[in-house]
Formats: structure tokens, C-alpha cells, sequence
């Protein structure tokens, strides 16, 4: 990813991106449909602002570590 501008005072990024900036389709949408690509359940559509796409992750990361992550012997 290429940095495009940072907030001070705050943990916001933004980014370069291939696409133009739309209302209907903001980057908390775009995240969401990767997640949800990527198997997490998040709902892209309500993902107007960053909160649903964080509690989205960190219910995976809490259900991540609930999982027995020994490696599986042959």
C-alpha cells in the first residue's frame, strides 16, 4: 500500500487507490467486501463507517484465539 495522507492526533491512513472516490461506495465498503471475500462475516452494506468493519474484527480475532492452532502431524 502507498501512503496517501495521515491524520495527526489520530490512527487514520488513507491510501492510494485504482478506484474514485463515490458516496455509495466508501472504503469502509470496500474493506468489508475484502473481509467478507476472505471469509469473515461482515456486512458490507451497513459498513458506513469504520465500526462495523473493526467489531467484524475483532470477533475474528477473539474467535482466532479460541482455535487450537497446533499444527497438524502426518
Amino acid at each position: 500500500p502507498i501512503l496517501a495522507a495521515a491524520r495527526p492526533g489520530d490512527d487514520a491512513r488513507f491510501f492510494v487507490s485504482r478506484e474514485t472516490f463515490w458516496i455509495g461506495h466508501l472504503c469502509n465498503h470496500w474493506t468489508a467486501e475484502l473481509l467478507s471475500a476472505g471469509g469473515l462475516p461482515v456486512r458490507p452494506f451497513r459498513a458506513v463507517s469504520s465500526g462495523e468493519v473493526m467489531r467484524t474484527a475483532a470477533r475474528a480475532e477473539q474467535g482466532a484465539a479460541k482455535l487450537d492452532l497446533e499444527p497438524v502431524r502426518d
